[in-house]
């Protein structure tokens, strides 16, 4: 377990931050842009620190900042997992980094349709090939 459980006390953050010298970070229960935006209302702080929220989901942050939508389009999707993996294997050999991209190919398919049937081809993926079919296969699901 992560250690982490229960909502984000905003309350406690609010009571810390409006006295405070220093600029207050909140932190949690930013899985999604208006989760973060009330978070960053309801808890006074300074600003919020988006961990989880962000695994699978890098465009996140463009909406936050009033980029534009949160969800990918498909090529900015696929161009992302590939970029991702490309990154992951400077440092990580095969078979290894396939093994760890499993993991993140998981949280990229979240909310995805027919995403529990990628979810398990993700978890079996095992080259440059395979990540690219699932990869094709997710970006047929997005509209536009």
């Amino acid at each position: 377990s992560d250690m982490f459980s229960g909502p984000v006390d905003a309350g406690g953050i609010a009571r810390i931050a409006e006295p405070s010298p220093v600029p207050v970070i909140a932190n949690g229960d930013s899985s999604s842009p208006g989760a973060a935006r009330d978070l960053l209302k309801s808890s006074g702080a300074s600003g919020i620190m988006i961990g989880r929220g962000a695994l699978g989901r890098p465009w996140i942050f463009r909406e936050l900042s009033g980029g534009g939508s949160e969800k990918p389009s498909r090529e900015e999707f696929v161009t992302t997992v590939v970029r991702h993996l490309s990154m992951m294997k400077e440092t990580i050999p095969p078979p290894w980094v396939y093994h760890l991209m499993r993991g993140h190919l998981v949280h990229y398919l979240k909310g995805f349709r027919g995403a529990s049937a990628l979810r398990s081809r993700a978890v079996s993926v095992e080259s440059d090939e395979d990540v690219m079919t699932l990869c094709r296969l997710a970006a047929e699901t997005i509209e536009g």
